[in-house]
This record gives structure tokens, sequence and C-alpha cells, in this order.
């Protein structure tokens, strides 16, 4: 009951002590910022002004130590806690620098085989690459040799279309080796096409069938059967066209008579429908005849 009446005696104390420094018409100017200049200009003298002004730093003073003394406990209990924190907060700093140095060794320990993994990885897709060309390569040169010294047409034909579909490689370009043996085999296919060319209109023309196959045959080897077929009805579409222009430009030709002019017309008209249907009928017989037939023996 003692101790509790005391602190309430000391609470009052403090309280009186702050009342009075704020309360005091001199210093509580110096508790405002602007109004502390103003002071030197107050009826009291300078002497006056420093005395009040040390008794209430005495007495501030007084204070804080007389604070001091009684909070000594709750002080060292703060300073012990704030040195505790600090050692805690040390703690959690070595914590954290050795996790960083863990995620550092553990990304070196990721890095480093991924990295060697990348590398390994591009020399063996260079290493593939480079053996895929030189697979190529022999493969081209092996079927070169085989074209020189093959005899059979077709056969030729058909190591032209392999050597075409290895040359469209886009890994072979620029490569002096695949150069070469293709400006052989551009002239090789040159000379098979042109054979199989005449071939063809030479078996069509006398109808044998044989020679006919073989050329056929040739061009699909080559695989270019479909543009050889479309080139021979386009030519014999053309010529039939021709054919038909030529029959009606020597019909409308008129025959040249010594008789008069009404005969002369009359010929003409008569002559002109009889030379017409002559036109026509050797058109059928012949051109559009021998057109149909090569196109049929060509379909068959």
């Amino acid at each position: 009951m003692g101790s509790h009446s005391q602190t309430e005696e000391d609470v009052d104390k403090k309280e009186d002590v702050l009342h009075r420094i704020q309360n005091d018409d001199f210093v509580k100017r110096f508790l405002n910022a602007g109004d502390a200049k103003s002071v030197l200009s107050s009826t009291l003298s300078i002497t006056e002004q420093v005395k009040k002004l040390g008794e209430a730093i005495d007495q501030l003073n007084h204070e804080l130590q007389k604070q001091v003394l009684e909070k000594h406990t709750d002080l060292l209990q703060q300073a012990s806690h704030a040195s505790k924190l600090e050692v805690v907060l040390n703690t959690m700093n070595m914590h954290v620098q050795s996790l960083f140095a863990n995620a550092e060794r553990l990304k070196m320990q990721i890095s480093v085989p991924y990295n060697e993994l990348e590398q390994h990885t591009t020399v063996l897709g260079r290493l593939h690459l480079a053996s895929h060309i030189l697979r190529q390569v022999n493969r081209l040169q092996q079927l070169s040799k085989r074209l020189s010294s093959t005899v059979d047409p077709v056969q030729k034909a058909t190591i032209l279309q392999e050597l075409e579909n290895l040359a469209s490689d886009p890994e072979l370009e620029d490569i002096d080796a695949v150069t070469t043996e293709l400006r052989n085999i551009r002239a090789q296919q040159q000379k098979i096409v042109q054979m199989a060319n005449g071939s063809l209109h030479q078996g069509i023309n006398h109808e044998n069938v044989t020679q006919t196959t073989t050329a056929l045959q040739i061009f699909i080897n080559l695989g270019i059967i479909k543009s050889t077929i479309d080139s021979f009805v386009e030519h014999s579409l053309y010529e039939c066209r021709e054919a038909w222009k030529s029959a009606f430009e020597i019909a409308s030709i008129p025959n040249k008579s010594k008789s008069g002019a009404g005969q002369i017309q009359l010929s003409f008209s008569q002559g002109f429908r009889n030379k017409t249907w002559t036109e026509l009928e050797k058109v059928f017989s012949e051109d559009l005849y021998q057109a149909c037939k090569h196109l049929w023996c060509l379909c068959c």
C-alpha cells in the first residue's frame, strides 16, 4: 500500500515539474520554434533570462536522473533485449549468407554440368550432320559411277532420279565434290530425256508398243511422266488447231477463171463449199485421226 502511494506521489511530482515548465511564461517561449527570438525583447535582463533558463534546465536534469534511477531495471532489461535482438539478427544474417552461399554452390553444381551437356549436344549434332553429309556424298559418288557403267536407259533413269533426290538435300549445297557430280548428272539426264522423247515419238508414229512403253517407263523413272504427257497432248492439240486453220485458209482461196463476173461468184461459192468439205474431210481423215491414234497409243 505504501509503495503504491509512493508511486502516485512520484507521478504527481513529475507532472508538477512538467506543468511548471510548460506554464512558465518565459520558458514556454523556448518550447515553440518561432517564439525563441522574441525572448530577447522581453523586459527581463540577460542575467535574469540566463538564470531562469538554468533553473529550468536543472529541474529537467534532476527529473531525468530521477527517472533513470527509478527505471534502472527496466532500462537494463530493454538494453539486454536489444543485445539479444542484435545477436539474433546477426545469427539470421549469418544464416542468410550461408543460404546464399549454398544457393550459389547449387547453381554451380547445376549450371556447369548443363553447360557441358549443351556443348556435348552441339558437338554430337555437328558430328551427326557431318556423318550424314559424308554418307550422302559417298552414296552420290557410288550412284554416279553406276550411272557411267550402266547401258540400259531405264536403269539409268532410275539412278538419275535417286541422284536428283540426293542432290536436293540442302546440306549438300556448296560442296565441290557434289557440284562436280551434279554437272555430270545434268548432262546425262538431258541425254536420256532427249533419247526418250525421240523414242516415244518414233514408237507412237510406228505403233511400236514396246518402244513406246520403254520410253514412258524412262519418264516414269525420271519422275517427269506427267509433264511429258501434258506436253505431248498440248503439242497434238496445237497441230490439230493448225490443221483446221490451214484447211479454212486453203478453202478460202478463189480459183482464177476467164468467165464473167456472175459466173465467177457462182463458181466461187460452189467451189468454196466443195473445197471446204474436202479440206475438212482431209483434216478428219488424216490430222485428227493421227492425233487421236497417237493419244490412244500413248494412253494404252
